[in-house]
């Protein structure tokens, strides 16, 4: 039977169809995602709905947009926004279509691949510009005032259930700190506690026996006492950087002021260990504006790390590399495992070859020290040496 409407009558079963199937799509969004499944489910979802053939999702990560989800290992090879298309949409709030006559300069194969239009759908949250999502489309799409705001529903939604999903990874991994915290703290306090116990009560019957002390037990209390104020101290500075509370003082000081000061405390504490400095600046100052109590903590955390992994011999550098001043430590040590290179600046965490000892927050402390001072710090390893290098901004006349 041939069923013959007007256009308005048309037109509004389309409507209806479309709204129907955007909620049948975006309804996918409420079962519970990790974050990876909710970038898939809001890319095929997307290219199912709007008809695409592929799908490309970046968010944004601190300063820049990142690529969290791609339909297909082709389209990494176009780059995220190479003229500025997506940064239109972005910047206007609504959808953006290029059309044949642009693509090429997104890339010189595109139109081999059979695309023929790409639209760049922004996603917003709380009107902060968070990301796009890019349908690549092998017929030439017409952006109506019904698509584009049927493309801005989808956008907006999308953006909830990847918030959502971000959400919901914090929580968990908040989680997992408290409960890693918890069993750390338990562990780590009572082992110096239980030895100042320990130590205290044969110190109390040696002497309620009108006998001396051993010197040597009482050093032993105050090394476990050192240790348990310094687990504390890294406890309420980790709090501070949380809370953005930590103070920094900052002035003008040359870096071998730091670095001299470092190395005299580092001998008091290891006076079995060699250390070899080097100044390798020529013709540069070696001023920074910095706070000093702050980076000479950096330094003598990470020389505290290589003592206590490496042989007798540490070597510590001092140089340039435009723009940055270049602070190295190496040791001849056991190594970082690979399965823990990417989480060594993780608060708590510790590797497979770590110490007993410790909190395992001595370099996530060092990095956040680092970079409040708009400085970087990277380390290289392998079995039999490890290398520390910290890059600070020389002091210029703007800074």
């Amino acid at each position: 039977m041939l069923v013959i409407m007007k256009n308005g009558k048309v037109e509004k079963a389309e409507n209806e169809l479309f709204l129907e199937n955007l909620y049948k799509s975006t309804v996918h969004f409420l079962t519970p995602l990790n974050l990876d499944e909710t970038y898939q489910t809001i890319g095929n979802e997307a290219m199912r709905l709007f008809d695409s053939q592929y799908a490309s999702i970046f968010v944004r990560n601190g300063r820049r947009l990142e690529r969290v989800w791609d339909s297909s290992r082709k389209m990494f090879r176009i780059e995220s926004d190479k003229r500025h298309f997506a940064a239109r949409a972005l910047r206007e709030g609504k959808p953006t279509v290029v059309d044949v006559d642009k693509l090429m300069r997104l890339h010189p194969n595109i139109l081999d691949w059979g695309i023929k239009s790409v639209v760049f759908i922004p996603l917003y949250y709380r009107s902060n510009k968070m990301g796009y999502i890019a349908l690549d489309s092998f017929s030439e799409v017409k952006l109506n005032e019904r698509k584009r705001h049927a493309f801005k529903i989808f956008g907006s939604l999308a953006m909830m259930a990847i918030r959502k999903a971000q959400l919901n990874k914090q929580l968990e991994e908040s989680l997992q700190t408290r409960d890693l915290f918890i069993s750390m703290a338990s562990h780590e306090l009572r082992s110096p506690l239980t030895t100042i116990n320990s130590y205290s009560q044969l110190i109390e019957r040696t002497v309620a026996a009108k006998k001396k002390p051993d010197y040597r037990w009482v050093k032993v209390l105050r090394d476990e006492t050192t240790r348990l104020v310094h687990m504390f101290d890294e406890l309420l500075q980790l709090d501070s950087i949380k809370s953005g509370k930590l103070q920094y003082t900052w002035r003008i000081f040359n870096l071998n002021e730091v670095l001299r000061r470092a190395i005299i405390n580092f001998k008091v504490k290891y006076p079995q260990r060699r250390l070899i400095y080097k100044n390798k600046l020529r013709g540069e100052s070696g001023e920074v504006m910095a706070d000093f109590d702050k980076l000479l903590q950096a330094v003598l955390n990470v020389l505290n790390n290589a003592a206590k992994f490496s042989g007798k011999e540490i070597r510590m550098k001092l140089d340039y590399s435009h723009p940055h001043y270049v602070i190295s430590v190496e040791d001849s040590g056991v190594g970082i495992l690979k399965a823990d290179k990417k989480r060594i600046f993780e608060g708590f965490y510790k590797g497979g070859n770590s110490s007993r000892h410790g909190m395992g927050l001595g370099l996530f402390l060092t990095k956040s020290i680092i970079e409040m001072h708009r400085g970087k710090i990277e380390v290289r390893s392998r079995a039999g040496r490890t290398i520390v290098n910290f890059y600070l901004p020389k002091l210029t006349s703007k800074s």
